[in-house]
């Protein structure tokens, strides 16, 4: 059951999801969440935000999650780029 706080937060998020376009340049980047029991969580095209005391990822195409600050390890988010590759040197 989730609690009035929850609720609230979630409506919220809910409105917000909503005016979000798959175009919007924060989905480059990539999340990773680490609940405080170990298990972890990693999306592409998504981004963090916070809301009082709640942390929500947005995804380009998952929706969005909600999570408790308490109940979590550790969370960040970063850009995703593609390395500088050198070519590969003629002969090998």
């Amino acid at each position: 059951m989730e609690s009035v706080q929850l609720r609230e937060v979630k409506s919220k998020v809910e409105v917000y999801d909503k005016g979000l376009l798959a175009t919007d340049p924060r989905f480059r980047r990539e999340v990773t969440i680490i609940h405080e029991d170990g298990s972890y969580f990693h999306w592409r095209d998504a981004f963090l935000m916070k809301l009082d005391d709640w942390i929500v990822c947005f995804t380009e195409h998952h929706g969005f999650h909600i999570f408790h600050f308490s109940d979590l390890d550790s969370y960040w988010e970063s850009e995703r780029r593609h390395a500088a590759l050198e070519e590969v040197p003629d002969g090998l």
